[in-house]
């Protein structure tokens, strides 16, 4: 360690342990100049202290991040499954206070973002996976002088921290253990107990909106997603009565993600007026989480027939693009224009059936005319 510095903080290596870093930092004793804070990495810490060198603990020292004379280290974590992630933290007053190295502690790289002048006194890596805090997946947990603070993403200079004190006072946190049977957190105050936390297994997707737009003729739908985890697909579903839902795409998903993610998709099979649509979140393991309804009434577009089966057999099925103020009028002519059957419908009724059993049709081909709100369609049928 050198002259006049002390241990002021122990981490094992989750990934090994018989590697462990230490953090020193000047001593409670020195009584003279402060010494800047120093790393050391003691790798074979359970080996012999005699026999062969390769086998007897050997430590090697960093520089660490660019701190000044006095510079007290409170903290150091490792990432689970990447020794060469580290976050260091100080707990001085006038210096930046959180690092983070990706490359085993050559290199460090302020990602003190926009924390307050406060003493950090810990730092935990938050499991892959899981949440501090809604659907952020991932990041970092900080105690600080007012409580914790969590990150989604490490971003340099400009990576955001939220506080994140709901049921716990802004107080001071010393540090914060996390127990990864069952993901509890426990933050140990100044002076205030334990409290504790659960950390969260979010659903697949953190939806931020789902829309719908009228394009001309069809009409486009469009979603956002803050975070997605594990995510497998989404399928857009659509009802024309806002009850009875079909699937009318599969759209792939981002899988994992902590950055906006932008998606769309053009629904050009519009039949009706009124057109309701959501979207169903699925993630690998075929968890499932329904958005919110929208509904799309498609304005400016005249009155429409369409025929749902064609050739026929006992029955006509047609559906009207909006509800008619009036009745409407079908009537069935054969090939010489004869008329074999008519029938009147109903105000407000889009989907008609009519029964052809009554009439002993024929194999062969008809005319339909039907007239709606004023206006004459004229279709060509087969029956079977």
């Amino acid at each position: 360690m050198g002259a006049n510095r002390q241990v002021s903080c122990v981490t094992v290596d989750p990934a090994d342990e018989t590697v462990i870093w230490l953090g020193c930092s000047d001593s409670e004793n020195n009584s003279g100049a402060a010494v800047t804070p120093i790393l050391l990495r003691v790798i074979r810490a359970n080996g012999p202290t005699s026999g062969p060198p390769g086998n007897q603990p050997s430590a090697t020292a960093f520089a660490g991040p660019a701190l000044p004379a006095g510079a007290y280290i409170s903290n150091i974590d490792i990432e689970s499954g990447n020794s060469n992630h580290l976050i260091l933290t100080v707990s001085n007053y006038g210096v930046t206070s959180v690092w983070e190295s990706t490359n085993g502690g050559t290199s460090w790289t302020s990602v003190e973002g926009n924390l307050p002048d406060m003493p950090i006194r810990w730092a935990k890596f938050i499991p892959n996976g899981y949440s501090a805090r809604g659907q952020a997946i991932g990041g970092v947990m900080l105690a600080t002088e007012i409580g914790v603070w969590t990150t989604l993403t490490l971003n340099g200079g400009s990576t955001v921290w939220i506080a994140n004190n709901t049921g716990l006072a802004n107080v001071r946190i010393d540090q914060l253990v996390l127990r990864t049977s069952d993901n509890v957190v426990g933050a140990a105050t100044h002076g205030r107990g334990i409290f504790t936390a659960t950390l969260l297994t979010p659903v697949p997707v953190e939806l931020v909106e789902f829309t719908g737009l009228q394009r001309t003729s069809e009409i486009l739908l469009k979603w956002t997603t803050a975070s997605e985890f594990n995510s497998s697909h989404f399928e857009l579903e659509k009802s024309e009565n806002g009850v009875d839902y079909s699937r009318i795409a599969s759209i792939p998903a981002a899988g994992i993600s902590n950055d906006l993610r932008y998606y769309s998709y053009p629904d050009k099979a519009i039949k009706a007026e009124r057109n309701y649509y959501r979207l169903r979140s699925v993630d690998l393991k075929g968890r499932e989480d329904l958005s919110n309804v929208v509904l799309v009434k498609m304005q400016g577009i005249s009155q429409k027939v369409y025929i749902l089966g064609n050739p026929f057999n006992q029955v006509i099925d047609l559906k009207l693009f909006r509800a008619p103020v009036s009745s409407t009028q079908l009537r069935l002519l054969d090939l010489t224009g004869k008329l074999v059957a008519q029938k009147q419908f109903g105000k407000d009724i889009q989907a008609i059936n009519w029964d052809m059993r009554p009439y002993g049709l024929s194999t062969g081909i008809y005319y339909l005319e039907v007239t709606v709100d004023g206006t004459k369609f004229a279709f060509k049928l087969i029956r079977q």
